[in-house]
Parts: structure tokens; C-alpha cells; sequence
């Protein structure tokens, strides 16, 4: 049996239906955030800057599955999980041999479900980031646990070293290496399908064969060119081992130009280098004649079979490719600048000759500087086994600049039901309080009823501070 779902779809199903990331949490990253100011520097001053970064969920989740197989009830169930995200930067740290060229940082996270009465209490966490870098002029040397993003590489975390060499003309190549840094959750209790009537944690972690990182380790790099701030191009090639054998060979090429202000194009390809097989292209054009409309045309073709690693068992089930093409218009009136219409549409098609499309369309009306913000989307998605209307209504406050309130309406029609609904609808309102650029204080909540849950609840508390000096003082 194949199963399919389109991009959009996807999206809105994990959304509504994922206990790690709720419409309650995606209101509150939607909403704007206050402008952060930059920290003063003098020219005769020490480079050397202090940050520290905290951020503290309290989330809560209730859900009330539909009834299973053979009409099998299944009880409401309930979690409040607590997150805490950490992080230290100390850049331009001085050294006998040059100022300013050592770079620290370290990041982590932990976890402890404080609402499970059934599944007791559980701690986790990990460190994310732990790494030092030395700069010296155009080159740079990194050790220790640290990220790679883009390209080849996709998203790699390792513990290792990278270096790097920019020349003056432009060209420049990057290197890393290291051991991969293995999921810890992959080998620890702590999974739970809220409101399944099943039991899916793993109480006991001795069951489990203790994991070692011999042969998991990650090689890769990247050469470019860079002209001023017109154009980029880059090839990156990135090999992953797991458990000594190979896990993913892929090697990626990009292209950034901006010949002119008005026009921009972009682009990036990944193939397999196992297989030679393209698993990802994209390319976004972006073109503004006149100064009130913007036009963006995209294009993708996409594998999912080929993001999976080669020791996977899911690798060996084919996932259907497919290829994506449309765009978007903006259109901002000149004498009415507080308000813009959006629309675009886009065509798939996929490998075995289906097709389907998507189209989209919003209105913004915004006042008194950004102040009120009011926004009305609609969505057509369909394909040939199934497709939805989606409705959006959001409306945004900041009554004063300390504060926002915000609040968000979606509503899902089916083109055929899912387990015998035929609408999806969710509600979420958050609240944001910022009484000095060092701390920040929201408060949300969500309420969904989908095919899978004659109730969601979700509610989430969020507490950030952000602290930042300089040789000499705080800023």
C-alpha cells in the first residue's frame, strides 16, 4: 500500500496532529518578536562580547483519540513537559599571538516531563554545541562538537574539526571531519504516543544494546566563489559511515546571483553519489519590475527515498518523486502601502504520471505602523487521492511596545473524509510580554479537532532571557 501526501498536507497534519511541535508553539514563533539591538563598538574598544541565551517551555498537552479498530475506546490522556535551551558565545578572546581571534560557544537542552503520573518522572538532555574557533586572518580552525548546515552536508552535527581559507579575490573551501554525534533519544526511554492505547515507552533501557560510535563518523567539504555581494557559486561534498558502513555519499552544487536590485536567482542540487541520482533540485527566481509588486517563481523536484540513510530499513521502499513548479505575486498599492494581496498556484507532477495542484491566496491589512495586523488566507490543495479547502484568519496587537497579542483561526475541508470526518478546525491565542530587551514572557494555547482526536488541547509558557557585555560593561 502507497501513502502519499503532498507538502502542504503533511504540514498541516503535523501540525495538528504531533505532540513535539503544536499550533500553540507555531503562533508563538509567528508572532513578532521586538527589534534586538545591536551591541556598540568603538574602534579603540576590546572585541571581546558575552552572550547568554536561555530559554524555558512549560508545555502541556491533552488529546482525546477517536475510538480504534473494532470501535476500541481510548482514554484521554495528559503531559506537561519542560524545556530548557541554554547557550554561551564569548567571541574576540584575546591570545599572546593575536587579538580578538578565539571564539567559545556551548549550547544544550534539557527535558523533565513533569505531568506523566503514569509514565513517572523523566529527565533528559544533551549538549548541542560545545566548540572552540581560532581566526587568523582569512582562515579559521573549529574543535569540538559542532553543527553543519547546507549543501552536501544537509544537517550534520559531529564532534570533530573544520577549517576554512577565504582569499582576498574571492575563492574560498571549507573542511570537517569528526565522529557523529548519535541521537541520545534513539537509545533512551522517553517516546510516548499521547493518547495511544497502546503502551509505546520503553521502560527498560537495558533492553537495548549499548551503542558505540565506532564507524560512525562524517567527512565533507566545500569550495566557492564569491563576487562581492552579486554572486556565489559552491560545490560541497559530504560522506556519512554508521557503524562502518556507508550511510549517505552526496555531493550538492549552489548558485546565488543578483545582477541588480530587482532581480535575484538562487538555486541547489544534491545527488546521490551512491546511486547518481538527483534527490533534490530547487531554484527560486525573484523578480520586482515595480516598486509595489514582487514576483517569485520556484521550481523543485524532490526524492524522499534518497534523504534516508543506506542502513535504513525505510530506504528500500520506494517513495515517489516528484517535481513542483508555480509562483507568487505581491502586490502592495502605492497609495494604500498598509495593504498587500498575495496569490500564487503550484503544479505536481509526480513519477507515475499523477498530477495535482495547490493555490493560495492572502490579504493583509496592517495600521497605526504595524501595530494592528489582520491577515485572511485561503488554500486549495488537491491530488488524485485525496484534497482540502484551508481557511486562515490571524489578527495581530501590540498595543504598546512591550506587549502583542495574538490570535490565529484555520479551518481544513476534505475533499474525501479521513476515518469518517470530513473537517479539521483549530484555535490558538498567545500573549507576549517584553519589559526590557533582556527578558521576554509568552503565554499560549491551542485547541484542534481532527480526524485522529475529538480533542487537542495544547497550552505553552515560554520564558526568554537574553544577556549580552562587553570588556567594560553590559549593553
Amino acid at each position: 500500500m502507497r501513502i502519499r501526501l503532498p507538502i502542504a498536507a503533511a504540514t498541516v497534519l503535523a501540525a495538528i496532529t504531533c505532540s513535539g511541535r503544536g499550533a500553540a508553539q507555531a503562533a508563538a514563533e509567528s508572532a513578532p518578536a521586538a527589534p534586538a539591538r545591536a551591541v556598540e563598538r568603538r574602534p579603540d574598544a576590546d572585541q571581546t562580547t558575552v552572550r547568554v541565551d536561555s530559554a524555558t517551555y512549560v508545555r502541556y498537552f491533552q488529546r482525546a483519540l477517536l475510538p480504534g479498530p473494532g470501535g476500541a475506546l481510548v482514554e484521554s490522556t495528559s503531559t506537561a513537559p519542560l524545556y530548557e535551551y541554554a547557550a554561551v558565545r564569548i567571541d574576540g578572546i584575546d591570545t599572546p599571538w593575536k587579538k580578538d581571534s578565539v571564539d567559545v560557544e556551548l549550547a544544550g537542552w534539557a527535558n523533565v516531563n513533569l505531568g506523566d503520573a503514569e509514565g513517572g518522572l523523566r529527565a533528559d538532555g544533551d549538549v548541542t554545541v560545545a566548540s572552540v574557533r581560532h581566526r587568523l586572518g582569512p582562515a579559521y580552525v573549529t574543535v569540538g562538537r559542532q553543527l553543519r548546515v547546507g549543501g552536501a552536508a544537509r544537517f550534520s552535527r559531529f564532534d570533530g574539526a573544520s577549517a576554512g581559507v577565504r582569499a582576498p579575490f574571492g575563492v574560498g573551501a571549507d573542511a570537517y571531519g569528526g565522529w557523529s554525534v548519535l541521537p541520545r533519544w534513539s537509545q533512551q526511554p522517553g517516546y510516548h504516543l499521547l493518547g495511544s492505547a497502546s503502551d509505546t515507552l520503553l521502560r527498560n533501557p537495558e533492553a537495548l544494546p549499548p551503542t558505540s560510535r565506532n564507524g560512525y563518523w562524517l567527512a565533507g567539504g566545500r569550495a566557492y566563489y564569491a563576487y562581492r555581494t552579486k554572486a556565489e557559486l559552491g560545490v560541497s561534498f559530504h560522506e556519512q559511515r554508521e557503524a562502518g558502513n556507508l550511510g549517505r555519499r552526496d555531493v550538492a552544487a549552489d548558485l546565488r546571483i543578483a545582477p541588480w536590485e530587482v532581480v535575484s536567482l538562487s538555486g541547489q542540487a544534491m545527488m546521490d553519489a551512491d546511486s547518481w541520482s538527483l534527490a533534490d533540485a530547487r531554484g527560486v527566481l525573484e523578480v520586482a519590475p515595480l516598486r509595489c509588486i514582487s514576483i517569485t517563481g520556484e521550481y523543485l523536484h524532490t526524492d524522499p527515498s534518497l534523504f534516508l540513510s543506506r542502513q535504513s530499513l525505510f530506504s528500500v521502499f520506494a517513495t515517489n518523486a516528484f517535481d513542483e513548479a508555480g509562483g507568487t505575486v505581491t502586490w502592495r498599492p502605492v497609495l494604500a502601502p498598509q495593504l498587500q494581496l498575495a496569490g500564487g498556484g503550484f503544479v505536481e507532477m509526480f513519477r507515475d504520471g499523477e498530477a495535482g495542484y495547490r493555490a493560495n491566496g492572502r490579504l493583509r491589512y496592517s495600521m497605526r505602523r504595524d501595530r494592528v495586523v489582520g491577515q485572511v488566507a485561503y488554500t486549495r490543495v488537491h491530488e488524485m487521492q485525496n484534497g482540502y479547502h484551508g481557511g486562515r484568519i490571524s489578527l495581530g496587537v501590540r498595543p504598546i511596545e512591550q506587549a502583542a497579542l495574538n490570535f490565529e483561526g484555520y479551518l481544513y475541508l476534505y475533499d474525501e473524509t479521513i476515518r469518517g470526518a470530513s473537517s479539521s478546525l483549530v484555535g490558538a491565542a498567545n500573549a507576549e510580554w517584553s519589559p526590557s530587551r533582556l527578558f521576554s514572557l509568552l503565554v499560549g494555547g491551542s485547541l484542534a479537532r481532527t480526524p485522529y482526536a475529538s480533542l487537542d488541547a495544547q497550552g505553552l509558557v515560554r520564558a526568554i532571557v537574553h544577556f549580552e557585555t562587553r570588556a567594560g560593561g553590559a549593553r
